[in-house]
């Protein structure tokens, strides 16, 4: 004697689709398991050299300099540490973290910012004096002394201290669905 239980071939299809749908999702720096925070956010600005930069713009094929900043840890989903996007600017990033304490001109961790010239320049710490900003000839890796306006200051960001378990992920968005991770 076969029993059918009521809905429960619309639940197996739902779970075939929904198998589909998350594994046709496109590989994404911020998709990768097992990178830490920081890492995603490097992954995602390392993503971007070569893209050219242009005033004012925030991606995804160009940027300047805070556009990039704000572009990876948006991507990251890690956006609320450094402002929420609230801050557009590099004078406007470095004064919200030097307002609350969280500047230092000799320590950084990979996914602390760098500003130079009081904030008319930032970029992305990636470890061992490098750094990745958008330059006028385009998203570049560079040394930290490499920029021609005076280092100021890193930007404590503590998002390599972030434990992976604590991060949200930001949604992945295929077609018209979005799958949370």
């Amino acid at each position: 004697m076969r029993r059918t239980i009521p809905g429960a071939r619309a639940l197996v299809s739902a779970a075939v689709a929904a198998t589909l749908l998350i594994s046709a999702a496109p590989s994404t720096p911020a998709a990768a398991a097992d990178l830490s925070e920081a890492s995603q956010i490097i992954a995602i600005a390392k993503a971007q050299r070569g893209d050219p930069w242009r005033y004012g713009a925030s991606g995804p094929s160009a940027f300047d300099c805070s556009g990039l900043v704000i572009y990876s840890y948006r991507m990251a989903g890690d956006l609320s540490l450094i402002g929420n996007g609230n801050y557009r600017s590099a004078s406007a990033l470095y004064k919200y973290f030097r307002d609350r304490g969280r500047t230092s001109r000799t320590a950084a961790t990979p996914g602390d910012l760098v500003v130079w010239g009081n904030g008319s320049h930032i970029g992305i710490y990636l470890g061992g004096g490098m750094a990745i900003s958008t330059l006028t000839s385009g998203v570049r890796i560079h040394a930290v002394n490499a920029v021609t306006a005076p280092f100021t200051a890193y930007l404590r960001t503590g998002i390599y201290q972030l434990p992976k378990a604590l991060a949200v992920p930001a949604p992945v968005p295929i077609g018209s669905v979005v799958v949370s991770r």
